[in-house]
């Protein structure tokens, strides 16, 4: 099971400076007047710091590393000292209670690297791949255009190539140390593809993966996840491109015109080819672009391969044939890229794509809407690449359909909610004497996201409940809390999401 996304906001606790027996005793005879959620964070502080004063730094790492095994997500929620008041016990638990995970399982590496989903981001800015370094949330594939670098197609702010591969050095492998992929759109004359090659070579160095691994021949097969720690891979083509204006179902990366949007490509750029010159070719080793014509073709049985598609082309490939598509993605890579309406403005249900075996679903990071919280959720202390479920995997060679990929029958989840607190007012709601504002009565809206197993009724796919309302900032549901039950069909849990 998957988590997915949550936002909260917190009161204030009181200050570290309260720190005499007078004071706690105010602040405990004070929880009657807060929140349930407040007086359990009291609660948890005394048992946590048992007989002292303050709490240990020791005692109080050893709470956080249950709630966040990362350890990324508090690394500047508090400031490093031998002790701790309830203030500071407070602030974190506030700021990572409402996303505390469990500790996932060990890492398993030993997989082709084409069995493996992997974060990927559409054409990010510089501030966001500044962003990652900082922030647990991580890309391994991201797309970029060449020599000035935009973020868009309608995008009026630029960026020299060298300045967002210096950038990517940078932030690449400050959180862990697996590769990344870099996709290439490919504009550039043969004089400024030798500069480009230059420029990475410069700023990446030995992160620059620039032949072949030992007993890896690309030409066979694809290396382990575990044999590319702290590589960077680039994605181009081999050979020459044709630039093809696609209609609205399908897109290819190197099939992008200038910096204009794809439907504005003139009649003569249907025509231009841009030739990739060997020294950039050589750099696409076990990451090669191909533009896609059918599941059967040639270039479909080599293990470098990658088929970039649009969302729609990719819904009507597998219309067609969703055994093949299936089956491709088991063994070679395909991505999905956002169709043209929607890249600027909303993301697509990644879960969807995965569930066909898409490895790189293409996502616009800055727009937090349910396909980000989906993709945040598959990708939550994960290092940016999560192992397929065994159905999915190149191993696998009786699976030739995502529904023969999870075993039959019934799974029933429960999710019970208890409390919720300090739920903030609608500023937008006007506060004047010609319109009584609104009364808040909050509640929880639990929905589950699942990887459809068919196509009838029962395998829809969502599922939700809403918690009973109440006129409160600080909701509070019962001892027992509120529950809501489902009972889910054909679902791979990798695959399941919560939101």
């Amino acid at each position: 099971m998957k988590k997915v996304f949550n936002l909260g906001t917190a009161k204030s606790p009181p200050g570290d400076a309260a720190k005499s027996t007078d004071t706690q005793q105010t602040r405990k005879d004070d929880t009657d007047l807060q929140s349930p959620v407040y007086r359990a964070a009291v609660d948890l502080f005394n048992r946590l710091k048992d007989q002292e004063e303050t709490l240990s730094i020791l005692a109080f790492n050893k709470f956080l590393r249950q709630q966040h095994p990362s350890g990324h997500e508090y690394d500047e929620v508090f400031s490093i000292k031998e002790t701790y008041g309830f203030s500071a016990f407070y602030k974190a638990w506030v700021d990572l209670g409402t996303s505390a995970r469990g500790p996932l399982p060990p890492k398993d590496l030993s997989r082709p690297l084409t069995n493996y989903f992997i974060s990927s981001s559409y054409n990010p800015d510089l501030a966001e791949i500044s962003y990652s370094r900082t922030s647990a949330e991580i890309y391994r594939d991201v797309k970029l255009s060449e020599p000035i670098v935009t973020h868009d197609s309608t995008s009026t702010v630029s960026y020299a190539f060298r300045e967002v591969c210096a950038e990517i050095r940078a932030s690449a492998f400050v959180n862990n140390d697996l590769p990344v992929i870099v996709s290439l759109e490919v504009k550039a004359d043969a004089e400024q593809q030798e500069v480009m090659v230059r420029i990475m070579k410069e700023e990446w160095g030995e992160l620059l993966l620039d032949k072949s691994l030992e007993g890896y021949d690309p030409r066979f097969r694809l290396p382990n996840l575990g044999d590319l720690r702290r590589k960077i891979l680039v994605k181009v083509k081999r050979s020459p491109a044709r630039i093809i204006r696609p209609d609205h179902s399908s897109d290819s990366e190197n099939s992008i015109w200038g910096s204009n949007p794809l439907s504005d490509a003139t009649p003569e750029a249907k025509t231009s080819k841009v030739a990739i010159c060997k020294a950039l070719g050589d750099l696409g080793i076990y990451t090669q672009s191909h533009k896609f014509f059918r599941l059967d073709a040639y270039e479909a049985k080599r293990p470098p391969h990658i088929f970039s598609l649009s969302e729609n082309k990719l819904l009507e490939l597998n219309a067609k044939d969703e055994t093949g598509v299936f089956c491709h993605n088991k063994s070679f890579f395909m991505r999905c890229l956002p169709s043209e309406h929607r890249r600027a403005s909303s993301n697509l249900n990644p879960a969807l794509f995965w569930s066909l075996g898409v490895q790189m679903v293409s996502m616009n990071w800055p727009e937090v809407d349910e396909g980000m919280m989906l993709h945040r959720g598959m990708f939550a202390d994960e290092d940016g690449w999560v192992l397929k479920p065994a159905g999915y995997r190149s191993a696998d060679k009786t699976t030739e359909t995502r529904r023969g990929a999870v075993s039959a029958g019934f799974r029933k989840i429960s999710v019970t909610i208890f409390s919720g607190f300090d739920i903030p007012d609608d500023i937008n709601e006007p506060d004047n004497n010609k319109r009584i504002k609104r009364v808040l009565r909050p509640k929880v809206r639990v929905e589950f996201h699942c990887a459809e197993g068919g196509d009838d009724e029962d395998d829809r796919g969502w599922y939700k409940f809403n918690t009973p309302s109440s006129k409160t900032k600080d909701p509070w549901f019962g001892a027992t809390g509120s529950i809501g039950s489902f009972k889910i069909k054909r679902t791979p849990p990798e695959l399941t999401f919560v939101r």
